[in-house]
């Protein structure tokens, strides 16, 4: 459901306004129909990752998460599967995130690191609240990234704001629970609850397991500083990509 839900949805958000309402229906068979029935939970928080391994980027809202993700993408040469909003649950002892029925809100600051003029931006992608709301494939030709579906989680940050300098450390396995907890927003996120199709029944899926080898790192980071060299190099290896 998750990997043929994710790939209906993508092709539905990058279609254009025209299917708004079709992408609305979309996401709630699979947040409420799909979802809950197939045990995957709805959570807050940033993914980058490949066919084998990924990364699940969770922390508060303005924090850095589309920042970091859109950066170290380009950075280590990883697909993204979201910037924000993502469904993640268990395929046997794997534990994977997939993509919603949304193209990507990104800061103008952000757009502005990777060379997008404002002015540009501003006649086809009206800004709301200093962020410009791009389709997929806008998205991905402006950021110079690729997108896909869904990834596997082999590696998690907890991100957090850093106010005078970036610091980073390495997380355990109980951390990095609590960090896969704080993501989960399944029951604390009233704006992706709204059931107005009937399908959830208000049953949950049970709680996420953490994969014994999977890597996690608490990360302090301000995305008008640079990304650690030291820690990119330890994401790339844990991603089997290197850093350039």
């Amino acid at each position: 459901m998750l990997r043929d839900g994710s790939r209906l949805l993508m092709t539905a958000t990058a279609t254009g306004e025209a299917d708004t309402w079709a992408c609305k229906v979309l996401r709630e068979l699979l947040i409420h129909g799909g979802v809950p029935r197939g045990g995957f939970r709805l959570c807050h928080a940033a993914v980058i990752g490949g066919r084998r391994s990924g990364l699940l980027i969770t922390g508060p809202t303005g924090a850095g998460k589309t920042d970091l993700a859109l950066k170290l993408a380009r950075l280590l040469r990883i697909p993204v599967v979201t910037v924000d909003r993502c469904v993640v649950g268990q395929r046997g002892a794997v534990l994977v995130a997939g993509t919603l029925p949304f193209g990507l809100n990104i800061h103008r600051d952000t757009l502005a690191g990777f060379g997008c003029s404002e002015a540009d931006l501003a006649r086809r992608y009206p800004p709301q609240k200093d962020k410009h709301y791009l389709d997929i494939p806008a998205a991905q030709r402006l950021c110079q990234i690729t997108m896909r579906a869904w990834s596997p989680i082999t590696a998690v940050v907890s991100l957090q704001r850093a106010p005078d300098a970036i610091r980073w450390k390495r997380l355990g396995t109980a951390a990095i629970t609590d960090t896969l907890r704080f993501a989960d927003v399944a029951g604390t996120d009233p704006g992706y609850q709204i059931d107005w199709l009937g399908l959830g029944g208000g049953k949950h899926p049970p709680a996420l397991r953490v994969p014994e080898m999977i890597t996690g790192w608490v990360l302090g980071y301000r995305p008008d500083q640079p990304i650690p060299e030291d820690w990119a190099s330890q994401v790339g290896r844990a991603l089997h990509a290197p850093a350039s």
